[in-house]
């Protein structure tokens, strides 16, 4: 075919403006692209690049179509279409990532791989610790010894954490002549702040694994942080990429331009989607825990020299599992999870050494779903339980999970085991994706205005603005049954919606409704994408004993997470004590520790500008549920108050202090006091009610066993001294943060 000039292009297929949305560039010219007049995709042996990623010299496998958006007005991507087996890597077929999104579609195919060997400086964000260092493991010179890659993170195996002069040494090292930093997402700020403004021209950035983003985003904030920094980057020095992209809630990725691969293998074509085939036993049950184990039993017993992994995530779930395991099993098991979770592993915590399997029976967290290399064969154990919406499993995680076997014999056998329950509600996922993403925004704006009123005006307040302060603080969390409810905003930007948080709950909403109502929607998922199946049905009581060990495995928990309190209080008085105690340090404090600790950090932080640190790191309301913390947390704003502040005027002349009222007579002037501030009754329908929100104001005890209260004190919770400062009586800062502290906090 011979070259082809811009008159020849044009006469076979005019193209449009397509504003920069995907860009192909072919010998000598370059287009923007738009929609093809021919409908199937058009085939140019001359395209030189697309989206910025050359294609290797004289590849003539790649053909493209157009991706439309619902209403079919206008492009937003391109089909990438590839003529070549897919265990081809696309370092054979490109020499650098294209920009914007890369919906690769398959685990194994060195996405990753091609920008750590692009001719550029790269920055490769990923979201876990595991991640980044196997790859920089890969970087390493076996004879030398010497890494081309630079990890930047918290403390792994070997390295230790990563400090800005480390990051400086390898930026400095003119034997590499492209910078590759491979860094965990909590860890982008540092590398950035070490390089400079210059980052955003001279290097380019990958977000890697962009699903894990969405899905873990709920228990760690510092994901959607990232986001923020992507946005900074020239649209050309930036890429996400997962095998398993989900639709996204953010504005600005949505209008990022999509690449999607599809290597066109005949046989196992479905949809535009390719899946390589795998022949898989599903067990659907009533008890998950119980067939899983029943499950590792079988293979261990016929298969006594293989090895088995078991794919779910939840620690608890896990040690349950192997407590009720045979004794002999139980020693034989092993759990990969993140370094956060150790203490609550019972001592099970281990890790892949050569990308092999560190025992007989090996659990994996999602923190080794995606981006890890097993090298060896071993029987796959997928669990998803409908009852734990983070166990949840869709057919492309579960392809992803398989994925990690590297070995060329692939896997010995796989099973699925899944439960499945009805849903009450009609509404659609899309239905309530939409709604939440309406809330988010509602409350970001909500919280952005207070804030700009609190700074710029005095007295002049809407009567009834503090109202809306009862609703945002009802609306700003999700629920889903049994687990941590769910910010819609950011905690630490209030002001902008939590657009991962709320893909992440979309998400678990649409496999709730699509795939684990009926016991038959996961198997014609999976029967849709070519897969041989057996299916098999258990019924299985839960028995005393299981109840038994959850309630050992939950009471140990508890314990663990007191004893990291504790270990934590110590160095927060350390620090304290030699003068280090700062923000920075509660910052790094509060991103290295587990979730359930998190919150202890976050209570300290949000007190500590008021109640001297003494007083404040040994309160056990910082241990306690949201609950007994937002008493506490009203209790210290109070007593923070300057005295001529006017609700701490309202509170002292309408509850005189030495004075006896009965539980009545506190209902109504309590909900008389507040209509009067909030213009709201604040449901202050009951006296115990009222009594307990009054009581973190004032101090109240039964009088003689009657029906009457005293008032002892405006100091329910004897705080001594001084507050480090007075809040500003005339904002409507303060106004919100009496009633309503997760709305500003």
């Amino acid at each position: 075919m011979e070259n082809l000039n811009l008159n020849n292009i044009l006469e076979i297929n005019p193209y449009k403006d397509l504003q920069g949305k995907c860009e192909i560039t072919f010998k000598e010219i370059s287009l923007s692209h738009d929609s093809p007049l021919a409908e199937s995709p058009l085939e140019f042996s001359e395209i030189d690049t697309i989206n910025g990623a050359k294609i290797r010299t004289g590849l003539a496998e790649l053909t493209f179509s157009e991706i439309w958006d619902q209403d079919h007005s206008q492009v937003i991507g391109l089909n990438i279409y590839i003529r070549k087996a897919l265990d081809t890597k696309l370092g054979s077929l490109l020499t650098t990532l294209p920009w914007g999104l890369l919906k690769k579609n398959y685990t194994g195919i060195g996405a990753t791989t091609l920008e750590l060997n692009s001719p550029r400086n790269s920055i490769i964000v990923v979201p876990t610790k595991a991640l980044a260092y196997n790859k920089y493991l890969s970087g390493i010179n076996s004879e030398t010894g010497v890494a081309k890659y630079c990890y930047v993170g918290s403390t792994i195996s070997d390295l230790p954490n990563t400090t800005p002069q480390h990051i400086q040494t390898y930026l400095h090292n003119d034997t590499i002549s492209h910078k590759k930093l491979l860094v965990v997402t909590d860890s982008l700020k540092k590398v950035i702040e070490a390089i400079g403004p210059d980052i955003y021209q001279n290097y380019f950035l990958l977000l890697d694994e962009i699903d894990i983003y969405q899905s873990d985003s709920t228990f760690r904030p510092a994901l959607e942080d990232a986001i923020d920094y992507y946005f900074n980057f020239d649209p050309r020095h930036r890429s996400m990429v997962s095998a398993t992209m989900q639709e996204f809630s953010h504005p600005l990725i949505q209008k990022e331009p999509l690449i999607n691969l599809i290597y066109t293998l005949p046989t196992y074509a479905q949809e535009d989607r390719l899946y390589p085939k795998r022949t898989i036993h599903m067990i659907q049950t009533d008890n998950t825990t119980t067939s899983t184990i029943q499950q590792i039993t079988s293979i261990w017993e016929n298969h006594p020299t293989d090895k088995i992994l078991i794919a779910l995530n939840k620690v608890t779930s896990i040690l349950e599992i192997i407590h009720m395991l045979p004794q002999e099993l139980q020693s034989e098991c092993a759990i990969l999870c993140s370094p956060d979770s150790e203490d609550h592993t019972e001592g099970h915590r281990s890790e892949l050494t050569n990308g092999r399997l560190p025992a007989r029976i090996t659990f994996m967290t999602c923190t080794y779903f995606v981006g890890v290399d097993i090298t060896e064969c071993f029987h796959l154990i997928s669990v998803s339980d409908v009852r734990k919406i983070y166990t949840m499993l869709s057919p492309a995680k579960l392809a992803q999970i398989a994925g990690r076997c590297r070995h060329s014999d692939g896997l010995l056998s796989e099973t699925i085991i899944y439960n499945t329950q009805p849903l009450q509600h009609t509404s659609s996922p899309e239905e309530q994706r939409d709604e939440l993403t309406l809330r988010a925004e509602t409350i970001a704006n909500y919280n952005h205005a207070s804030a700009m009123m609190a700074s710029r005006l005095s007295n002049q307040l809407p009567q009834d603005f503090g109202a809306y302060g009862d609703l945002i603080n009802k609306a700003v969390l999700y629920h889903f049954r049994g687990e941590v409810p769910i910010s819609l905003v950011r905690l630490n930007k209030p002001d902008a919606p939590a657009y991962m948080n709320i893909d992440a709950i979309y998400d678990r909403l649409r496999l709730r409704y699509a795939l684990y109502q009926r016991p038959e929607q996961l198997k014609a998922a999976l029967e849709n994408e070519g897969h041989e199946l057996t299916i098999e049905s258990q019924t299985h009581e839960r028995c005393e004993e299981q109840d038994a060990i959850l309630d050992e495995i939950t009471a140990t928990r508890n314990e663990t997470i007191q004893d990291q309190i504790d270990r934590l209080i110590i160095h927060l008085k350390e620090l304290h004590e030699s003068g280090n105690l700062n923000e920075q340090e509660i910052q790094q404090l509060e991103r290295q520790a587990h979730r359930d600790v998190k919150s202890f950090i976050q209570h300290f932080k949000q007190l500590s500008p008021y109640l001297p640190f003494d007083q404040l790191v040994d309160r056990p309301e910082l241990r306690g549920n949201k609950k007994e913390f937002r008493g506490f947390w009203n209790a210290v704003i109070f007593w923070a108050l300057e005295d001529s502040n006017i609700f701490k005027q309202a509170i002292h002349h309408t509850f005189p202090i030495g004075t006896t009222l009965t539980a009545t007579q506190i209902r109504e002037k309590a909900d008389q006091l507040y209509w009067q501030f909030f213009n709201r009754h604040y449901a202050l329908n009951q006296e115990i009610a009222a009594q307990q929100h009054l009581g973190s104001f004032v101090k109240i005890q039964p009088h003689n066993r009657s029906n009457n209260r005293d008032l002892i004190s405006y100091n329910p919770k004897e705080l001594t001294g001084d507050p480090l400062q007075r809040l500003n009586p005339t904002t409507l800062e303060i106004k919100t943060l009496i009633l309503f502290p997760t709305a500003t906090h």
